[in-house]
């Protein structure tokens, strides 16, 4: 787990450090606007390479700083490690653990995962297919390290051939990146399926654990834009994007991109066969979206023997009091958790934790009278 941090040069972050001292958990509280969700941020980088929502570089160094630089005190298997992250306004980083510089945050994670849920990030989970599947990507990373891989293959391949659809002399000339894209997409809808499956299992054990009878009958559909998909047979999805490709052309053409394929998919969380987004309460989708969440920390740490932390902005804002203590405990019971928020009486929620007050951009330990 984390046990202290030090923040340079970060947003309208002043010189901030951390020490959780002997708890296990950390907690800041904090009035809106006064650098709470930066102090995530500073985190989620150093940890991950990159900030909330893909913000640029330019944004997250102090103007004026020639860099921001976070470091990381963390146990993992009773070993003590430090990480020390820079970044400059042109965005380049550097990543050092313990002492030795570092090619990817892929090392990192070797030893340290750390993951982001906001009120935010829940409801762009609810609304968004795009947010849903680049989660799913996200996780496929971390879980399968060759799918990263993979997806930046297809990635590649699919900006080539949206920038032929867009050439005016493209008519006539064969599309030579079709095949090619069939070929890795049916990979990536392959490793996606074969996470999902765990992943559903986990999920349902998390919602009994909850006492969530409304949740009896959970399952997971995914979603191929265009295409018939019920479950997954590699030949099959291989013909039918083949020929989708080929269909869909003219139209693609005239918009400028690929209209199909694992860049255009969804997964819909089912109930009784019912997609929760649109037949469940607000409330109800929150808390699956934080038990998905959970569910993937469960997945890794089955996998990998990696600590892993959780930072949370406030998500639990607009749960009611049983159940944002349902979700904490079980949240502390797999992983560290680092939470924010700007109810100072929320910090009953958090056992075993070290608290802080930030304001104007300063950290300070919260008093126990405050």
């Amino acid at each position: 787990m984390i046990t202290k941090s030090w923040v340079r040069g970060f947003r309208n972050l002043r010189d901030v450090f951390i020490d959780a001292g002997t708890a296990s958990h950390i907690g800041i509280f904090g009035e809106n606007n006064h650098g709470k969700t930066n102090i995530l941020e500073s985190l989620y980088f150093a940890l991950n390479g990159q900030g909330l929502d893909q913000h640029d570089a330019k944004v997250m160094v102090e103007t004026g700083k020639q860099n921001s630089f976070i470091q990381l005190l963390f146990s993992h298997h009773d070993e003590n490690h430090v990480v020390d992250v820079s970044l400059t306004p042109d965005g380049k980083k550097r990543l050092v653990l313990d002492k030795k510089g570092c090619r990817s945050f892929k090392q990192l994670h070797r030893f340290l995962i750390g993951q982001y849920i906001s009120v935010e990030t829940i409801r762009v989970f609810k609304d968004s297919a795009e947010a849903r599947r680049k989660d799913l990507d996200r996780f496929c990373g971390y879980f399968r390290p060759s799918y990263a891989r993979l997806l930046s293959q297809y990635e590649r391949l699919l900006r080539q051939r949206n920038k032929w659809l867009k050439q005016p002399e493209w008519e006539g000339k064969p599309d030579i990146w079709a095949p090619q894209l069939v070929q890795l997409a049916t990979q990536i809808v392959k490793e996606r399926f074969d996470v999902m499956a765990p992943l559903l299992q986990k999920l349902i054990v998390l919602a009994q654990r909850l006492e969530l009878v409304s949740l009896d009958r959970l399952s997971i559909n995914y979603v191929c834009k265009g295409m018939t998909q019920n479950g997954f047979d590699a030949d099959q999805y291989a013909q039918q994007l083949t020929d989708k490709l080929a269909e869909q052309l003219p139209k693609d053409r005239r918009i400028g991109y690929t209209s199909v394929g694992p860049q255009r998919d969804d997964i819909h969380i089912l109930n009784n066969g019912q997609w929760l987004v649109q037949y469940a309460s607000r409330g109800i989708n929150q808390i699956v979206a934080i038990l998905w969440k959970v569910a993937q920390v469960q997945l890794l740490l089955a996998q990998q023997p990696a600590t892993h932390v959780m930072l949370l902005d406030d998500a639990f804002a607009e749960l009611d009091e049983v159940n944002r203590v349902r979700l904490m405990t079980l949240l502390t019971s797999y992983t560290q958790v680092i939470y924010v928020t700007a109810q100072v009486s929320n910090r009953t929620l958090l056992p075993n934790s070290q608290w802080f007050h930030v304001q104007h951009g300063a950290l300070t330990v919260l008093q126990l009278n405050d």
